[in-house]
């Protein structure tokens, strides 16, 4: 784990770095809210679906949303002033992989990057964080390393990356409570999950304060929770 592989890499990760009793706690709730859930939105193909977290105070996961080696790369990248912006989960049982896509796109025009000679430092960065452990198995996610460096590639309607441009990629395969940081404009894949179970894979994004994006809305228990947190709050409502 260092900030050079996220830089360079596009990502980084830190293996076992969450507690079993939390991932096993969370896969639980999870595992409720699929079973009373309908129809759930999904990201390019059904099956690598994505679950609302918890809301309430006593269920969010205190461990991975304020963890101090998270928070520590974080301000490494953004500084002081930053914001979470999403709090989900993708819960993966597909049958196909995704396409290999970017999750944002850059910030400035790709000309202007090529002439600039450099896309920057990342403006948005996503943690995810295994329930389990995840590999070729049960659905582990799939990155192309150095990617978010690349100025010289094509995107489909949707965002997906050509094949012709995508080179060698490198599964993620990692125990329970392993996290990986990366940068959101790193190209990546959620892959097919022949296990018959859900893989869980927690997904909560960041982004500089000053780049606005989404507001969150938790229950009103969770306002002591996320009252004195490492990150800016001015986006979170209560209800």
């Amino acid at each position: 784990m260092s900030i050079e592989d996220l830089y360079k890499k596009g990502y980084t990760v830190l293996p076992s770095l969450i507690s079993a009793e939390t991932c096993d706690k969370l896969a639980a709730y999870l595992n409720k809210s699929i079973e009373e859930s309908g129809d759930l939105p999904y990201n390019y193909i059904k099956g690598h679906d994505q679950l609302r977290l918890p809301s309430k105070g006593a269920d969010i996961p205190e461990e991975i949303v304020l963890n101090d080696k998270i928070h520590g790369i974080l301000r490494e990248v953004f500084g002081k002033s930053y914001y979470m912006y999403s709090y989900t989960c993708n819960a993966n049982t597909a049958s196909r992989d995704q396409p290999f896509h970017m999750d944002c796109t850059h910030f400035h025009p790709i000309s202007t990057i090529r002439d600039f000679g450099s896309p920057g430092p990342p403006v948005q960065i996503i943690v995810n964080t295994y329930l389990q452990d995840t590999d070729e198995s049960n659905g582990s996610l799939d990155m192309v390393p150095g990617s978010h460096l690349n100025t010289y590639f094509e995107m489909g309607e949707n965002g997906e990356i050509e094949d012709k441009y995508i080179g060698k990629s490198q599964r993620c395969n990692f125990p329970k409570g392993s996290v990986i940081i990366r940068d959101k404009r790193t190209w990546h894949r959620g892959t097919k999950n022949p296990s018959g179970k859900a893989r869980y894979m927690v997904g909560t994004s960041y982004a500089m304060n000053w780049y606005k994006l989404s507001n969150l809305t938790f229950d009103a228990s969770a306002e002591e929770i996320l009252y004195d947190v490492p990150f800016s709050t001015w986006n979170i409502r209560y209800e």
